[in-house]
């Protein structure tokens, strides 16, 4: 008797988990219900997979996908989607306002401007030797050409010097920077009627990648007022070069002080005006506008 009523508990107990573990919905266990009978192996699988989700917290994230999900996930795509556009767009109307920083920035010098993409840059130890610009003799590009900085948004400032034009080919060109140890142009300070030669003295300490901003010279001042050159003083192009392609009154930078060569010849140094250590675009200075 006591073995009857101890099967007859256990099966109670069986059918009570079972029914609890059904799917809701009187219809859909009544359903489940004929599949332990008829497939009972496939339902004690389909139970048990239950069970297992239900003890690690998962049955709730194991949820077939209904119109109204998939609707929510398109709807999250397309946000996303005019998200990446306007950001795209937004990237776009910044640069057009820089090139048009640009060209009004020719237009109040007395110079012409060609706009160059930067599509290589030596890496590491000759990071700060030369580029290569997306622009050559098809576009009027020719050695001993300056090249400037492009201006930032809103910047009304004077083109500041970045290099020169050495290499010319049909759709590109190499621009050596006012960093590269063989660089020299002729400038002036104007205010002082300095001339001289303008260089990048040899880095003797430090890594390569550490003159974005650099500390340039003049060479071989020349005038009776050199005495009187003082920290702040402007250094320009002179645009006295043994080519025709120089032009006259760019910036340069700002004088920091003075001083004397291990040869014992004076130098006056000067602190370059434009960033090295990233940019995108410059500008090729074709030449001094006509009047």
């Amino acid at each position: 008797m006591t073995e009857r009523l101890l099967t007859l508990l256990i099966a109670v107990i069986i059918g009570t988990m079972v029914l609890l573990l059904l799917p809701p919905g009187f219809s859909n266990r009544i359903e489940s219900a004929a599949r332990y009978i008829t497939h009972p192996a496939q339902s004690w699988a389909d139970c048990a997979a239950r069970m297992s989700r239900a003890a690690l917290g998962t049955a709730a994230t194991d949820v077939e996908k209904t119109p109204a999900l998939e609707k929510k996930q398109e709807e999250l795509a397309r946000v996303q989607l005019e998200y990446q556009s306007t950001k795209a767009t937004m990237e776009q109307m910044r640069w057009d306002l820089r090139l048009l920083g640009a060209h009004q920035a020719s237009y109040q010098h007395p110079f012409t401007v060609s706009i160059a993409k930067v599509i290589k840059r030596d890496p590491l130890v000759s990071y700060y030797d030369s580029v290569m610009i997306d622009c050559g003799a098809t576009d009027g590009i020719k050695t001993g050409q300056y090249v400037v900085a492009m201006p930032s948004e809103g910047d009304s400032a004077k083109p500041e010097l970045i290099g020169v034009i050495t290499e010319v080919a049909a759709t590109a060109s190499r621009v050596m920077l006012v960093t590269h140890p063989e660089f020299a142009i002729g400038c002036a300070i104007p205010t002082r009627n300095i001339t001289g030669v303008l260089r990048c003295p040899p880095k003797t300490s430090g890594l390569a990648l550490e003159n974005s901003s650099p500390n340039l010279e003049i060479a071989n001042p020349m005038g009776l007022e050199y005495d009187s050159v003082a920290p702040g003083d402007l250094v320009l192009t002179s645009g006295m070069e043994e080519n025709t392609e120089g032009t006259a009154n760019i910036l340069v930078g700002t004088v920091i002080g003075k001083g004397q060569r291990e040869d014992g010849m004076p130098v006056i140094r000067l602190k370059s005006s434009a960033k090295l250590d990233a940019f995108s675009h410059v500008m090729v200075v074709l030449g001094a506008k006509k009047k």
